[in-house]
Order: structure tokens, then sequence, then C-alpha cells
């Protein structure tokens, strides 16, 4: 049936609550979920030593932050590209070209830290390329796992979009920073290589539903514009893109900065800066599962302002009370806030666009998230760099 792509009929649902794991039903959804979660468990590995690596190299603030912004920086520059191309041409084949870019790249990284061959400029770059691999997979990718539930639970599949993310970075930082502290940076990336393997393992065995010619052939210069006038005459759009990027530039500081703070506030190693980003992920999961019901009780205005509120009482935690276990309970109601924030601005903005034009205009969504974390953590490591941490 058009909609599912692994051939679960949309009547089943009918009948049955909907629950927040019920997507997991369709089993071509459970196995790009879990594909994409060995594979975001590898990035956040990967972030780890990069930001680590990166702290041994320089001990600057600016520096580590910018690792955040490279990482990031290429959404801006790709992302509407990405997701334009995306509607145009063959998703699988597209999937699969961006995904083995990823894994050369990471590859280069891992071989260039082992040969002991990586300057901060190298690992910038490097960061970026992968970054880059990750902007132009990302607006198909994420439009594409909705599409393969049926209609009642694509507000869950969306959501545990962002469980996937968060999962792993309950996870991928714990092991990441153990790898790191019983082996080398160089070692953490080589593994991040072999998990883009699952990613496309699954591609290999999906086919796409959607004909060839289902959309008029348009030159991407035109569907670029098209997605651009869409979002300019929509209201609804307008203001969550304008909220999604308010928040972001200024979360962006507790990621950005919390290497730092695991080495110069709390005086953890690299093992205990990863447990630090495993308690955010611990918070995340849990507040994924709170999610469902705190929908069926509160507006999505109100579950942004608590979890804006509740990212900024984190940040000032983070600021003045230098204890790691207030620190890491701070990072657990962080993670919750965090997932609550993207589930909603994410879920509104999918759920607002028409299927025409759905992956360009994701794109245009996470180029102002990425893009503004991107240029909020470049801020932020900049005034940590002259006026201090705290």
């Amino acid at each position: 049936m058009p909609g599912h792509p692994d051939g679960v009929a949309a009547d089943s649902d009918r009948g049955s609550p909907v629950s927040a794991w019920s997507p997991f039903r369709h089993r071509m959804f459970a196995a790009m979920w879990s594909a994409q979660f060995v594979s975001n468990v590898g990035s956040w590995m990967q972030t780890v030593a990069a930001q680590w690596l990166m702290l041994t190299l320089t001990g600057s603030a600016a520096y580590v932050a910018l690792v955040q912004t490279a990482a990031g920086l290429p959404v801006v520059l790709f992302a509407i590209v990405a997701g334009t191309v995306g509607d145009l041409v063959d998703r699988r084949r597209f999937l699969l070209a961006t995904q083995t870019f990823m894994l050369v790249a990471a590859t280069a990284l891992g071989a260039l830290a082992i040969a002991g061959l990586v300057t901060p400029w190298v690992l910038l770059a490097l960061v970026f390329a992968v970054g880059t691999g990750q902007a132009l997979t990302s607006p198909t990718w994420q439009t594409l796992q909705p599409e393969l539930v049926s209609p009642a639970e694509r507000v869950q599949a969306i959501s545990l979009g962002s469980v996937n993310q968060n999962l792993a970075r309950a996870i991928g930082p714990a092991i990441g920073g153990a790898l790191l502290a019983a082996t080398s940076s160089g070692t953490v990336f080589l593994v991040n290589t072999a998990s883009f393997a699952a990613v496309l393992a699954v591609l290999m065995t999906w086919r796409s539903t959607r004909a060839a010619d289902a959309l008029p052939r348009e030159h991407v210069g035109e569907a670029i514009r098209a997605g651009g006038r869409y979002i300019a005459a929509s209201p609804v759009l307008r203001v969550i893109l304008a909220r999604a990027g308010l928040f972001i530039v200024f979360a962006s500081a507790i990621w950005a900065l919390l290497p730092l703070i695991a080495q110069s506030t709390l005086h953890l190693g690299a093992g205990g800066y990863g447990l630090l980003l495993g308690s955010v992920g611990i918070g995340a999961v849990a507040g994924a599962a709170l999610l469902p019901r705190l929908r069926a009780r509160l507006s999505p205005d109100a579950l942004l302002a608590a979890g804006s509120i509740g990212l900024a009482v984190v940040t000032l935690l983070l600021a003045y009370a230098h204890v790691t276990a207030i620190a890491a309970v701070a990072l657990v109601f962080g993670g919750a806030c965090w997932v609550l924030v993207l589930s909603v601005l994410n879920s509104m903005y999918q759920l607002s666009l028409p299927g025409w034009i759905k992956v360009r205009d994701m794109s245009f969504y996470l180029m102002v998230f990425q893009g503004g974390g991107a240029v909020g953590s470049a801020i932020m490591g900049l005034i940590a760099e002259r006026a201090g941490l705290s």
C-alpha cells in the first residue's frame, strides 16, 4: 500500500491504540531504525574522540567548540541541495552513495590519527567531511522512515527518530570514552567506520515503492525555489523554523562546552566525559517514553516552553555547580528536555509538509537547526575563550 514500502497495511493499525513503540511492528522500519542506531553510536564515539583529541592538541576552548561547528556547518552549505536531490532521484542509490562517502572519510580520519598525522585543521577538515555526508543523507533519511509505517503511527515514528539519536547518545559516548581511555582516538575513529556497514547492508535489501516517474522532472534550481516559496507562503512553517533557530543557538552551549566542563571544572578524563554524555542519553530515553502522555496533556507550546526553561536551568547548574554528581543529574534532566523540544519541533514541521515537497523542505529545517548549532557553538566557544567558561 502507498506509504508502506515494507508491505504492511495501514488498516490493521486502526483498531488498536497507538503506543510510542508501535512503529517497530513494521519490519523495514525496525531494520532501518536499528541500522541508524548502530551508525549513530559510532558517530557519538567519533564525537567524543574528536573533541578529546582536539583538547589534547590545543587546550583551546575555541578549537574544541569548532569541532561541533565543523560537524554542523555542512548542513548549512549542502542540506537544501541534498533535500532537493532527494525529491528528484532514486533515494536508495542516493543514500548508498552518501553512506559510502562517510565511510571513506571516517576511514581516512582513523588512519591519519593512528599514524600521528592529525593536526587541529586536519581534524576539523575530516570531521567536516563526515558531516558533509550526514548533511547529504539526513533530509532523505528523516522523511523516509515515517513512510515505512501507517499514517496513524507517523508521529511516533518521527519521535523515535529523536529517540534513536539520543539513545545512541547514552551508549556511544560511554563506549567511546572507555575505548579511548584503553586505546587511542584513531582506534575509535576506525570503529566508527565499521558502523556504516550496518546502514549499507539494510539499504541493499530495501526497495523503494516510489515510482521513478512519480514526480515531474524539475531542474534542481527550480525545485529549490519551489521549496523556498512554499515555506515563505506558510506562516506555520516560518514560525517553527524561527523557534528552532532561536532554541538551538543557545542550547548548543551545553554540547559545545561540555568537554571543557569535564576536564577543567570537574577534572574528569575521557571516560568521565563519555559518562556525562551518557547521562544526557539516559534522560533523553526517559523523556521519549513520557512523550506520548505529555502530548496528551500539554499543548505543543507548553511542551516547547517547558523544555526550553528546563535546559536553561541545566545550563546555569553546569556554570556554577562544580560537582560531578550534580552535573550528571542535571544532564539527565537536560536530555529529557532536549528530546522533548526536538520531538515537538520535528513532528510539527514534518506533519505540516505535503509529500511532493517533503524532503527538500525538511532540508530547510535541518539547515536552520544544525546551522544554528554550528553558529552557536562557535559563538559560545569564543565567549568562553575570552570571558571564562562559567
